[in-house]
Parts: structure tokens; sequence; C-alpha cells
């Protein structure tokens, strides 16, 4: 008070006092940003919420983005000699087996293309029908957020050299599969995973995308949320 007194006698005006909302900022300025780049496992699910949640951005908002290059770790099995995924059976099955080798993920103008070597062989009307040898596929599939889920649709498929068919459309259906990522599920178990000071912790109450977007390298999310402190 003596301070104030002293700066008004002197024709100062007294310091602001900076109130509740300018301190912490309203709700409805607050944002956060996530960057998906690898599977959980790889980035600490508390470390990465709490970076997202100290952002000064919007609260309720959201930008989540995932390269292309996390979506290729869905095709490829780092444990296989050439680091092939299998989409169906298991190394030595005689039928309805199949995998995928060498795949690429890019963004083209009708959507994202994905390119791989795939091999397999299904029974149909009790007969085994295999690919004798592995043949480039190419896919076009744009993006479906829907129940949490992200996923890919298939628009355009073309296999080079000759046709598959069914057994070409069987692998393509495992491979798109595996191309998706249970972002509510995944979101939620950061928030559950993720405590402050005194034990406080979070929930996902609610998770609802409004964009998606195809980036040169990435596919980039807007997605609204409610978080609760418990």
């Amino acid at each position: 008070m003596k301070r104030r007194r002293e700066r008004m006698k002197n024709g100062l005006s007294p310091p602001a006092v900076p109130r509740e909302t300018d301190r912490l900022g309203p709700a409805s300025r607050r944002e956060a940003k996530i960057l998906v780049h690898m599977p959980r496992s790889i980035q600490p699910p508390a470390l990465l919420f709490l970076a997202a949640l100290l952002a000064p951005l919007r609260a309720g908002a959201a930008t989540i983005e995932i390269p292309h290059a996390t979506l290729l770790k869905l095709l490829t099995d780092e444990t296989a000699p050439d680091g092939r995924r299998f989409l169906a059976g298991k190394p030595g099955d005689s039928c309805n087996w199949g995998y995928v080798v060498a795949p690429s993920i890019a963004t083209v103008r009708e959507g994202l293309e994905i390119r791989g070597r795939v091999r397999g062989a299904i029974r149909v009307l009790g007969i085994c029908t295999a690919l004798g040898r592995e043949l480039p596929i190419r896919a076009v599939a744009t993006p479906v957020f829907a129940h949490g889920v992200l996923s890919f649709r298939t628009t355009e498929v073309a296999l080079e050299g000759e046709s598959g068919g069914r057994l070409t459309r069987f692998l393509l259906e495992r491979m798109l599969a595996r191309v998706r990522l249970d972002l509510r599920k995944q979101l939620g178990e950061m928030a559950s995973g993720a405590h402050g000071p005194g034990g406080i912790g979070f929930a996902l109450l609610d998770f609802d995308v409004r964009r998606v977007e195809l980036l040169p390298d990435r596919t980039r999310l807007d997605v609204d949320f409610d978080l609760e402190i418990r």
C-alpha cells in the first residue's frame, strides 16, 4: 500500500494487478499441439501429454500430425531380414498367408499412395491360389476418421505386370487394415498415464476430429476434446 500511495503521489499509475483469468488464460484460448512421430512405446505418454497441456493455445482444440514414416512402421517388421510384414498367416503356412515388403508411402494429388511388393496364397472354393513371386502393388487411399480411429479407404489399386484378382484384393485389404491408428484410445491412455503434483490425474472425456488434411510428408488432424482434471 505504501508503494502504491508513493506512485500516486508522484503522478504514476499504480501497477496493474493480474487477474486470475489473465494468469491462467481463458479456456477458449488454450490449445494443444501433439506430434505423433512414433508408437507410444517410443514417446513417454506422460511427457507427451503434459507437453500438450502446457502449450499456450486454445483449450479443447489440438493438432495431431502423423508422419508417413510412422505409418510405414505398421507395414514393416524389423525382426525379419528383409523387413517383410506378414499380413495374414505366418512363415511356413501352406495357404492363407501373405506379406508385404519394401513399402513406401507418399502424398499424391489423389490421396495417400501406398506402394510395396506383395506375395501370398488364399483358399478359394477349396483350391489354394498363390502368387508365384512378389508383385509390385500400388494403392491410392483417402483418410477416414470414425469412432476415434484413423484409417484409409482405397480409391484406386493397380498391380503391375499381371492381375492378382481376389488374392490381390485380399492382400490390399490386409495392408490397409494395418495402416490404422486408434487415436481416441491412445490419447485416453496418455491422459490416464499423466500425473501432476499432489496426485492430480487426467481423463479424456470426449474426442472428435474436425478436419483431416494430407500434407506432403504427413497426415494432419484438427481435433476437439474434453479433458477432466481429477
